[in-house]
């Protein structure tokens, strides 16, 4: 048997349980002074101590001692603070010990506080019945009359209810206003709304009209409620007619269940025999109401509750993919779901970026990278594809999934030159403080990968995985050597060509990929007539250099580069001529020597030799 103490003020509303021994109630203490070395010497002197918000407390105020003698509980009060009002009428002074007989109403201060025994027998409890509800799939308690509310009853309860709706959900002012409605209109002495919480109850809201003839709750009913998800009550018909008057409260515990018909929180009311109310028991008609609250409440949290986790999925889908299709997944989940897919892959690098790093420090590179990703990530955005992931000065994004997008290659292309295009802007903004240009390259590649979300609940990580993504990867890389910042796969390059200008640059076997890969430069269509000449010299160019034909291949590359045809491309096909001729590459066929191992002093002098060399 232990003692139940429940405590109330405009403040707080805490009901404990303790099991044997001794409990100190006082003030609690600041927050700034929690910590302190007295407040924890305080804490040790008095393991059982609860900390009441009342600042007209001493910090120990007074000690409730229990037990149980011959099967009857036993309780003494002792004063250690200001004077204790007690509900039998004389005041308890400092230093003054009284033993209570419980159930006990007291008032420390500002505070009003009640002491009962936790497990004991109520004669109200052979009263108990439970409320017939739609819960139960239209199968009512035979034993109950359910009367229907008055016109005016129910006009009451449709405008409180309809308060309560507008209220927020799930907030203390929430609570309070429905715990207000069980004692007007609902008609009883006060009411309470508890959550769940370890190993008990919290009392959430409550609105208590007489503070004097209780603050507590029956833990006991509420649990009995909660094990049996069903309206338990005390009824007033089954009080009077087994005229029971020894009980004076009386109360109602509705659970509040979920869709999952979980219970997340009990609306409890209660009545209690005074001066201004002489009824016993609770009538049908107000355990009805009170579930109706409950009812009420359940919906209002659980429709806050899928709020949020709509809110917290769209905040997912927001971080990876455009406002458009986020909104066409919310309606349709589904299409996260795993599939093999046709796809177009692109990575973005920014050229040299450990160097640049490095000079400007930490705080700039975070800035700088801030920028360029914010930038990289609105332009793929804005051209309908999803960001995969980012890594360092780069990031990885893909078409045609989740939702499918018949021209994916296509939109990948044009947004790679809307990449290359923004580092215009992005090196006016920077040049000040970075003192060089940003240069990035772009590698894409379209093909088949398992497309899926291999991240979390709490973090969307939506993408391709797979040899597509790889080879990607690895164009990318490729654009460091070539001269120009994005190319693409002879898989896009093909499916875009009515779109797009393409040169085929090379055959070159990319790092970790078996087979030797075509890859291809892409130039917009309304450049053909400029770009007709350089294009024609570069295909023979590259005919001859592939049939190890090095000499006709530096003379019509150089050819190009002193008629002004000559763009990065072609030299760097140049440069991989002349070191092919002289013998300095292990393979004839892997291409790979950067464009910028040799400068424009040592390329022109090599050109005008071989230029004479030739003539």
């Amino acid at each position: 048997m232990g003692l139940a103490i429940a405590f109330y003020n405009n403040r707080q509303h805490v009901q404990a349980s303790f099991d044997e021994g001794k409990v100190w109630l006082g003030a609690a203490p600041k927050a700034a002074e929690q910590n302190s070395s007295e407040a924890i010497q305080r804490k040790r002197r008095s393991p059982q101590l609860l900390a009441i918000d009342d600042a007209t407390l001493a910090e120990t105020h007074c000690c409730i001692e229990w037990s149980v003698v011959q099967g009857q509980p036993k309780a003494k009060l002792t004063n250690l603070g200001r004077s204790i009002v007690l509900s039998t009428g004389p005041r308890l002074h400092r230093g003054a010990q009284v033993e209570l007989t419980l159930p006990h109403n007291l008032c420390l201060g500002d505070t009003h506080v009640q002491l009962f025994w936790q497990e004991s027998d109520h004669p109200l409890d052979s009263a108990i019945a439970t409320l017939p509800s739609n819960r139960d799939n239209g199968s009512p308690v035979a034993s109950l009359e359910v009367a229907s509310p008055s016109a005016g009853t129910l006009s009451s309860w449709l405008d409180t209810l309809s308060d309560l709706q507008r209220s927020v959900a799930g907030s203390h002012e929430f609570f309070t206003q429905a715990a207000r409605a069980i004692f007007n209109p609902g008609g009883l002495d006060g009411g309470l709304i508890l959550l769940p919480s370890a190993g008990g109850w919290t009392v959430a809201g409550s609105h208590l009209p007489y503070p004097d003839f209780g603050v507590g709750y029956r833990r006991d009913l509420v649990d009995l409620a909660v094990t049996q998800k069903e309206t338990l009550f005390h009824d007033a018909r089954r009080v009077d007619q087994q005229n029971i008057v020894d009980d004076l409260h009386s109360a109602v515990a509705a659970p509040v269940l979920d869709i999952q018909n979980k219970v997340i929180a009990v609306v409890y009311g209660f009545r209690s025999q005074h001066r201004t109310n002489s009824r016993r028991g609770v009538r049908t008609l107000e355990a009805q109401f009170v579930q109706v609250i409950a009812d009420s409440i359940g919906a209002s949290m659980t429709r806050i509750e899928s709020e949020a986790a709509a809110a917290k999925s769209r905040a997912l889908m927001d971080q990876a993919f455009s406002p458009t299709v986020a909104r066409q997944l919310e309606n349709d989940p589904r299409f996260l779901e795993g599939k093999t897919q046709d796809v177009t892959v692109l990575f973005a690098d920014l050229a040299g970026f450990s160097t640049i790093a490095e000079r400007v420090g930490p705080k700039v590179t975070y800035e700088l990278l801030t920028d360029v990703m914010d930038r990289f990530s609105q332009t793929i955005a804005d051209h309908m594809g999803v960001v995969i992931d980012f890594f360092g000065d780069g990031l990885s994004a893909f078409w045609n999934a989740p939702l499918e997008i018949p021209d994916h290659p296509r939109l990948a292309c044009e947004c790679a030159r809307a990449i290359v295009d923004s580092m215009v802007e992005l090196n006016e903004r920077w040049a000040d403080r970075l003192n060089l240009r940003l240069q990035v390259g772009v590698g894409i590649h379209t093909g088949m990968a398992m497309v899926g979300n291999s991240g979390s609940r709490t973090r969307l990580k939506y993408g391709p995985q797979g040899n597509t993504v790889n080879q990607a990867s690895r164009i990318e890389g490729f654009t460091r050597h070539v001269g120009t910042p994005i190319v693409v796969s002879g898989v896009t390059a093909d499916r875009v060509k009515e779109h797009f200008l393409t040169r085929r640059i090379c055959r070159a076997k990319l790092d970790g990929i078996h087979q030797p890969a075509d890859l291809y430069q892409i130039l917009p269509l309304s450049g053909t007539d400029y770009y007709a000449d350089s294009l024609h010299g570069y295909r023979d160019a590259l005919a001859a250099y592939e049939s190890r034909d090095f000499e006709r291949a530096i003379s019509l590359l150089t050819e190009m580069q002193l008629s002004n045809e000559a763009d990065g491309v072609s030299q760097f096909l140049l440069i991989q001529s002349l070191v092919q001729k002289e013998g300095k590459s292990e393979t004839a066929d892997k291409l790979g020597v950067p464009i910028g191992s040799l400068n424009t002093i040592a390329l022109t002098k090599q050109v005008s030799r071989h230029r004479v060399e030739t003539a």
